[in-house]
Formats: C-alpha cells, structure tokens, sequence
C-alpha cells in the first residue's frame, strides 16, 4: 500500500485545475462563447494496476470526470480550448486519491486592431515519471506549458505581410524538477501569398532557455526555416525546411541540425482521409507538449502514450514518420496510424531509442443507440543499451444512448509488455462500466 502523503492529491488537483481556471477568467464576450461539455462517472476495476511482473494489486477506482471543448470568437477576442479533469477514488488505497486534467488553451486578444495583439496559451498533459517504466497510477505526473507574449502584424502590399511574435514561457512538472524553467522567444516572419490558398512564409526563431535547477543544462537555440501552406478542398500541404543551432551555456560547444516537417492531408473521398507526416528536428519535452496538444481532436492523453522524449531539461534529436487513414461512414467508422520513431541524445548517459507500432481503431453501430468499438495498440521499442520492450493494448467496448444527452457504456482493457529486462514484464486486465451526461 502506498504511504504518500494525502497532501499530493492536493498539490496535483491545484496543479490540474490551474489551466481552467485560467480559461474561466479570460475576458471574452458571452455571447458568442459556445461550450460542450460531457459530465460522467465511471468505476474501473484492474487486476495489476500497479504493472508489476511479480506482485500484482487489484484495485476499483470511482472516477467523476468533466470533458468539454469551448470556442469564442469576437471581433477583439478569440479563444479555442479542450480538456478533461477528473479525480480518481482508490476505493482499496494502493494509491493516494488524485486529480487529473489534459488541457490545450489558446486566446488572443487583438489589443490594436490589425496590428497587436496579446497571446496567452497553456497546456497541460500527463508524462510517466520514469520513461522506461509501465505506465501506472504511480508513474504519472501533471507536465505544464505556460506561453503569453504579444504579436505585431504589418501589411506591405495586398499579397505580403509580416508578423513579430514575443514569447514568455514558463515550465512545470510535477516531479521531475529539472524541467522547471524559463523560456524567452522573439521570432520574425514574413507570409507572401502565391495563390489563392498558398502561401510562402520566411521564418527566424531565437530562444533563451534557462532552468531551475541546474544552470549548466541552460542553452540558447537559433531557428531559421522556409514554411509552404497550402489549403483545398481535397488536399491540406504544411511543410517547412531550415536549420537549427544550439548553443549551451556550459561552455561544450553548440549543436547544429536541418529541420524539415511535413504534414499532407489528403481527401480521396468525402468520407475518407489520408494523411502523411514526417519529421527530422531538434525536440524536447516542452515543444512536443505544444504540437501534441495543438491536435486538439487528439489532445486527451491515452493510457498506453509514453513521452516522446524523456522529461528533462535535455535536448534530442527526432526522425518521426507516419501515415494514417480514416474512414467515418453512416454505421462504420475506422482509422489505422502506423509510425516509426527514433529519438537520439547527444549526452552519452542517455540511450536513445526507436519505436515502431500501430494504432487501429473501428466502431460500428449496430443499432441506433447502440455502438460496438475496439482498439488495438502495439509499439516495439528497441533502446541503444540493449533494452527491448513489446507493449500491447487491446480495448473492447458497448455503449448505448439512452436520450440525445444520456449515454452508458461497458468496456474491457488488456495490457501487457515483453521485455528482455527481468522483471519488467506485466500482464493486466481491467473492466469499466460509465455513465455520462453530454450537453
């Protein structure tokens, strides 16, 4: 049983709440604010939620949660969010009870009409502790970005404008102290529009990266890209190509990469969706925060997820690559995203890995109010240390609408992981049944 002080519940449900907190106080005109929100509560039963290979725990967790998606948009203020916060009851005490929220805010507020405007933006996501480890109660801790600064746009002619953007960031996680810190960025850019829906855009980025903890993990990085944007009813283009440097403060030298990210989305059907990405850049903890939670349709953080990179203070270089498909139809609906990752650290005393899976879900209705889902998860992950672990998530779950606001459902979850280090092996179950109100 665990013996952490019941304060930490505390701690973490101030830290969960602050994000929403803050979207609740933003100025924004009522009148154009459209929130959808989902109210629930679900029991969980597990047979090892602790993940452990050699003494496994039961435990039933009563869970009340609150999810919802807000928009506003004005002539001075806009604002997009979405979030889950949650608290979790351990009914046999394995672990303390705690909060939980996933959150991903952006507004604006056009101070100037035209030409300044202030930006405030925070993310919030759950990151296991110990990379290497299973993902359990136990291993989770609250990551937050914070980010507010002002944008000054000019105008040089019909097709060309400019934009200057100042940045002050702030970030926290929960346990692991050395990613606390400062970030200060001050990016220019120029947009010139080639067509009716593309556009070229020179980038230049800087940012002063300081941390709490230790001085010595402080750096400056330099960006410098060329961005392609082009929007159609059938094909969606975001690509850039630069370069990157970074310099430390330590005094060992500086670290210099090219940067290219691509993104196609592509519509073959009105029911269909091909989409392509690739990367190779620079990355850390905070940034990945950022353009995960951007996905906003993706922004709730899945049991099986695991951080892209540790978190820390430390720097990696990222070659991620993925194609996915979806399909949503009158009864069926079904997505697949394989991908291949590889996460490489200059510091000899972090390995670096690469990860290969697949994500494939589907659900189909088999009647009006009645919805069969399942999902399957495999991600092999092979370290440069030798570690190899296989991890593997299948879900199955029933859900019925009682009325258009009132829905339950029943589900079954197995995970499991095969890895060549003893004792790292687990093997659980679990079983859910939930009951939600939805606006």
């Amino acid at each position: 049983m665990s013996n952490q002080p019941r304060h930490h519940a505390i701690r973490g449900f101030r830290a969960a709440a602050l994000p929403f907190a803050l979207l609740a106080a933003l100025p924004c005109g009522a009148e154009s604010l459209r929130v959808d929100y989902t109210v629930g509560a679900s029991v969980l039963h597990s047979d090892n939620i602790n993940l452990s290979a050699t003494t496994p725990e039961s435990e039933t967790v009563v869970s009340p949660e609150i999810e919802f998606e807000a928009t506003q948009s004005g002539s001075a203020t806009a604002f997009k969010a979405r979030g889950r916060l949650q608290y979790l009851d351990y009914r046999d005490n394995t672990y303390p009870d705690e909060a939980r929220g996933e959150f991903a805010g952006q507004f604006q507020w056009m101070l100037v009409p035209q030409r300044v405007a202030f930006v405030v933006e925070d993310y919030l996501g759950r990151q296991p502790v110990d990379f290497a480890a299973g993902y359990s109660p136990g291993n989770q801790q609250q990551v937050n970005v914070f980010n507010a600064g002002p944008t000054l746009f000019a105008r040089f002619g019909d097709a060309m404008r400019g934009q200057v953007d100042l940045r002050y960031s702030d970030t926290h996680a929960e346990e692991t102290r050395e990613f606390n810190g400062r970030r200060y960025l001050a990016g220019a850019r120029v947009f010139r529009d080639v067509g009716p829906s593309r556009t070229l855009s020179a980038n230049v980025e800087a940012t002063r990266v300081r941390f709490d903890a230790d001085a010595s993990d402080d750096y400056d990085r330099y960006d410098g890209y060329a961005g392609y944007r082009r929007e159609s009813a059938r094909l969606d283009l975001d690509a850039a190509l630069g370069y990157t440097r970074i310099e430390r403060d330590d005094g060992t030298g500086s670290q210099s990469s090219p940067l290219a990210r691509v993104q196609l989305d592509w519509h073959p059907a009105p029911r269909s969706v091909v989409g392509v990405s690739a990367s190779y850049q620079f990355a850390d903890t905070a940034s990945e925060l950022v353009a995960n939670s951007n996905r906003l349709d993706e922004l709730v953080i899945d049991d099986i997820a695991t951080a892209t990179g540790l978190v820390g203070p430390s720097v990696y270089r990222q070659r991620r690559y993925e194609v996915g498909y979806r399909f949503e139809g009158e009864r069926w609906t079904f997505q697949a995203r394989p991908y291949v990752d590889r996460v490489d650290y200059d510091q000899a005393l972090l390995p670096g890995w690469e990860s290969r899976g697949a994500y494939i879900e589907a659900s189909y209705r088999l009647q009006p109010r009645l919805t069969l889902s399942g999902s399957a998860v495999r991600e092999d992950r092979d370290f440069e240390d030798g570690r190899d672990d296989r991890d593997t998530l299948l879900r199955a779950g029933l859900s019925y609408e009682f009325s258009r606001h009132l829905a339950g459902s029943l589900g079954w979850q197995r995970r499991e992981r095969e890895s060549n280090v003893p004792g790292q092996d687990y093997r659980e179950n679990v079983a859910t049944i939930s009951i939600s109100y939805r606006r």
